[in-house]
């Protein structure tokens, strides 16, 4: 019974869990992150300079749309190529387009492909459950599914 048990709990694979983006923007990046009343129309903004370069987000904006605006801005800077002020605003009410780039720390493709695979019993449910699961727009859930070449329609 005990020999069982083991082997179960050895081949058991981890949960999958969000990855932790405003870590990644300090540890990888020496980036530290707030949350700050802002203008209904600006979701996020990084200045440099001062005491370090600083992402700040719309106090108002949910968990979900502030990982999506963290992404935003790290690929800004990736495809700059260094550290420079960036504004993230509202295009009709919506965030602006995320590269495949900004959605990758967000979803990587081997914890997605894998989340995707195993909720594939929920149906039309399981896009709702991918965004619960990685902490990202709806929007963004499907399209990493094109991305990723994962829509057979």
């Amino acid at each position: 019974m005990l020999a069982t048990i083991k082997k179960e709990a050895a081949t058991a694979k981890a949960p999958i869990r969000a990855v932790d983006i405003i870590a990644l923007a300090k540890s990888r990046c020496g980036i530290e992150t707030q949350s700050r009343a802002m203008s209904d129309l600006i979701a996020g903004t990084l200045t440099v300079g001062g005491r370090g370069p600083r992402i700040s987000l719309n106090e108002h904006l949910s968990e979900a749309y502030k990982r999506a605006t963290t992404a935003i801005i790290l690929d800004a800077v990736l495809q700059e190529g260094e550290l420079t002020n960036v504004i993230v605003e509202y295009s009709d009410g919506y965030l602006p387009e995320m590269t495949e780039r900004a959605r990758n720390p967000l979803m990587p493709e081997k914890l997605f492909r894998r989340a995707y695979e195993e909720k594939k019993s929920c149906g039309p449910l399981r896009p709702t459950l991918l965004a619960v699961i990685f902490q990202v727009p709806l929007t963004e859930v499907f399209k990493r599914i094109v991305d990723l070449g994962l829509y057979k329609g």
